[in-house]
């Protein structure tokens, strides 16, 4: 075999070994995509280990996918595998450090352990990233609320409804820090407001608010 011929066979042979590689990566790619639609579509029916199963098989395939991580994540909460969910949660942010719906999922996680800290940081993160969404500001100040940072927990409220004035929820929470401030004249607007909107109201929180208007000479 002349030297020309051994160069054609060898061009040839890489030729067809990058056909090969290219074939497998996208087979590969596939696949994750089939596992982590299914995995999704377990999720959504409460087969939450079949679900993770498939997240695995789809996390080995495609290591770099920050999507199937975060809805690994999800599921683990749903177990209520706190640990598990901030391990996944964390390693879709290294992948994608702008996943803003990833922050506020291992906020809620941190807000369940009760490490209002590490909740208020990633409700923080998610503001910056996406500022326009209202229900990020009532989460942190909830988070506010718990660690008896009142004042902070209505800046927070205020913001989500000034986003969206119906808001029913942030009414709701922040006419508890107000109840909390000792303004009960609009800790009572909120609680009317947030009824007016559909949101109830705890029966216990209204007469605790009225006890506590009664004794401030401010009965509503």
């Amino acid at each position: 075999m002349t030297l020309a011929q051994n160069k054609l066979m060898a061009k040839s042979m890489l030729l067809t070994l990058v056909i090969f590689i290219c074939i497998s990566i996208t087979g590969c790619e596939s696949d994750s995509v089939n596992y982590l639609s299914r995995g999704t579509s377990y999720a959504k029916t409460g087969e939450f280990d079949r679900a993770i199963s498939d997240y695995d098989k789809a996390a080995k395939r495609d290591p770099e996918n920050a999507k199937i991580y975060a809805n690994r994540g999800y599921v683990y909460f749903l177990k209520g595998e706190y640990d598990r969910a901030i391990m996944n949660y964390s390693r879709a942010i290294e992948l994608n450090s702008l996943y803003v719906e990833v922050y506020i999922n291992r906020g809620n996680v941190y807000s369940r352990k009760e490490e209002y800290d590490q909740a208020i940081a990633d409700y923080t993160k998610a503001i910056e990233i996406s500022p326009q969404y209202a229900g990020t500001y009532s989460d942190r100040g909830f988070m506010h609320y718990m660690k008896g940072d009142y004042y902070r927990a209505i800046s927070d409220h205020s913001m989500a409804i000034k986003i969206n004035p119906k808001y029913a929820k942030a009414y709701r929470s922040r006419a508890a820090a107000y109840s909390m401030t000792g303004e009960y004249e609009k800790a009572w607007e909120d609680v009317n407001k947030a009824q007016n909107l559909g949101q109830p109201v705890p029966p216990e929180f209204i007469r605790s608010l009225r006890i506590l208007s009664e004794a401030s000479g401010r009965d509503k």
